[in-house]
């Protein structure tokens, strides 16, 4: 990746997308510490004037730079800085981040995959839980595939929230359990 020479513009949510296809490569725990490096002078120079990518740089870097928690680790300074410029309620929010379970598990492939009962069991609380948010809850399970996802309504703003997905990991199942980091030096 290189570096954005000072003055020069700076495309943020391209510089983003392509970290993240690295990340989903191989998990934040496999960035090599090289683009580590580069990716922490670039938020140096250029955070300030990108709120947006500094955000989600900050995020990314926080394991490198033994601040792992799990606000970064599920992106909240990312998702907070999207939900106040989208101007939305945190319940919906909720939502749409249910609705992106949704779509994850829907569309997930791989040998790591929970059996296909815990599938359906995780696509249908999600769907409940969306279908609730949109004050029309759902109580048959036969009735969910119905149910619209909702979606960001500011196409820009789409793009940071897809980028919220930053795992340490590849296993599938990481994207729904939250484990704290211990680092030792």
């Amino acid at each position: 990746m290189p570096m954005v020479p000072r003055g020069a513009a700076l495309d943020a949510p391209a510089i983003a997308t392509a970290v993240a296809a690295q990340v989903r490569r191989t998990g934040t725990h496999a960035l090599p510490v090289a683009m580590l490096v580069r990716l922490g002078e670039l938020r140096r120079r250029h955070g300030a004037g990108h709120p947006f990518l500094d955000a989600y740089l900050g995020c990314v870097l926080a394991r490198h730079e033994c601040r792992f928690s799990n606000r970064t680790y599920l992106a909240l300074p990312l998702l907070e800085r999207v939900r106040a410029a989208a101007g939305l309620a945190p319940d919906r929010l909720a939502a749409l981040l249910m609705a992106d379970v949704v779509r994850v598990e829907r569309s997930a492939a791989g040998p790591d995959l929970p059996d296909p009962p815990t599938r359906r069991k995780r696509i249908r609380h999600a769907l409940r839980f969306v279908a609730a948010s949109h004050d029309h809850p759902v109580t048959a399970d036969d009735q969910l595939d119905g149910v619209a996802l909702p979606e960001l309504p500011a196409a820009g703003l789409a793009t940071w929230f897809g980028l919220s997905v930053l795992p340490v990991s590849t296993r599938h199942d990481e994207y729904f359990f939250i484990m704290p980091c211990r680092h030792t030096r």
